[in-house]
C-alpha cells in the first residue's frame, strides 16, 4: 500500500488520527508587478526626503529697495540691491505691477548695474497708455529672496 503523503505540520501519535492543518494562501507576486511598483515608489521616496529638507530651510535673501520715481506721463525707475550677491538671473515675471497699464520697459526694462556681483538692480518701466494711474505698486518676487511691494 502507498503512503499518503503527510503535511509536515500534522501532528502523528500512536493511537490518534492524524489531522492535517490547512496550509494558510501565500499569494505570489510576479517580478513584472513588483518591479513595476518599484519604480513608481522610487519618486515618492525622492520626494519624502528631499521635503523635510527644504521646508526646514528658513534662509532667503533679501531685496532692499535703494530709490525710485513714478510719473504717470513719463513712467519711472527703481533700484534694488540683492543680498546674498550675485543674485540670480532676472525674469521678467519677477516684477509685477498693481496696474495692469504699467509694465516694463520693452527695451531697458531690468538690468544688474555696473557689476552684476554687487546685485544691484536697475529697472525702467512706463505706463502703456499716459496717462498712466497716479500710484502704482511694484511687486518683487525673486525666488530665495523675501518678497517686497513699493508704492510709488
Amino acid at each position: 500500500m502507498a503512503e499518503t503523503p503527510i503535511d509536515a505540520r500534522a501532528v502523528a501519535r500512536a493511537g490518534e488520527p492524524q489531522v492535517v492543518e490547512p496550509r494558510p494562501f501565500e499569494p505570489r507576486v510576479s517580478r513584472r508587478a513588483f518591479t513595476a511598483a518599484a519604480a513608481w515608489s522610487v519618486p515618492v521616496v525622492v520626494a519624502a526626503i528631499a521635503s523635510p529638507h527644504a521646508s526646514a530651510s528658513t534662509e532667503s535673501g533679501t531685496v532692499t529697495y535703494l530709490t525710485g520715481s513714478w510719473d504717470p506721463l513719463l513712467g519711472g525707475s527703481a533700484s534694488f540691491v540683492l543680498n546674498p550677491a550675485p543674485g540670480p538671473v532676472l525674469f521678467a515675471a519677477y516684477f509685477t505691477f498693481s496696474n495692469t497699464n504699467v509694465a516694463l520697459d520693452a527695451e531697458t526694462g531690468f538690468a544688474y548695474g555696473d557689476d552684476p556681483a554687487d546685485s544691484l538692480i536697475d529697472l525702467k518701466f512706463a505706463t502703456q497708455n499716459a496717462p498712466g494711474p497716479d500710484d502704482v505698486t511694484l511687486y518683487v518676487t525673486i525666488p530665495g529672496y523675501d518678497s517686497l511691494a513699493v508704492v510709488f
